[in-house]
């Protein structure tokens, strides 16, 4: 699954700069960019919500509403003070933005965009909460991938649903788990 994510990540044009997209981080002025621009994994995450937010249709880029929840999520993120707090509150956000164009998510990109924002966000919630050891953890992913590739593939159709339709079953399998359901989606 890992190795999907970058893909899309490569594909979808939202690849790390060598600083945080949103802001200069030489003129970075408070501790949260500070330790965004000192730490990859926040510089990545910066650089695709940045990405995100820029790439909004003009409906919804010209939305008060919109420009609101940016601000108070900026807000947010700026009296988060650890690294782990920070990754959280910024994948919270790229599956809200990512997830926001009804429009994309008619396309096989944007099905995919979102789930793979939606499955970050709750893959950091089972590590969190789940009591499997993390060998266990990796070994039930394992069976969902491969079970959720098996049933994409069954269904058929062009290899972009296909992709969107694999991780909206790990999707929808880690959800059921963190409620305490099936370990693995229903056949």
């Amino acid at each position: 699954m890992t190795l999907r994510i970058a893909a899309a990540v490569v594909l979808l044009g939202l690849t790390s700069s060598l600083g945080a997209a949103s802001f200069d981080c030489a003129r970075a002025l408070s501790p949260v960019e500070t330790l965004i621009c000192a730490t990859p994994t926040l510089s990545a995450l910066d650089d695709e919500l940045a990405a995100l937010y820029r790439s909004a249709p003009p409906a919804l880029a010209g939305s008060s509403e919109r420009r609101q929840a940016q601000r108070a999520w900026l807000q947010q993120r700026d009296r988060c003070t650890q690294a782990e707090c920070l990754a959280a509150l910024y994948e919270q956000r790229i599956a809200v933005l990512a997830c926001e164009d009804d429009a994309a998510l008619g396309s096989a990109i944007g099905a995919a965009t979102c789930a793979t924002a939606r499955l970050r966000q709750r893959e950091r919630e089972l590590d969190a909460r789940d009591a499997a050891s993390p060998a266990e953890r990796a070994a039930w992913r394992q069976a969902r991938d491969r079970r959720c590739r098996r049933d994409a593939q069954a269904q058929g159709g062009a290899p972009g649903w296909q992709a969107a339709t694999e991780l909206q079953c790990e999707l929808a399998a880690t959800e059921a788990r963190l409620r305490g359901k099936a370990a693995t989606p229903a056949r």
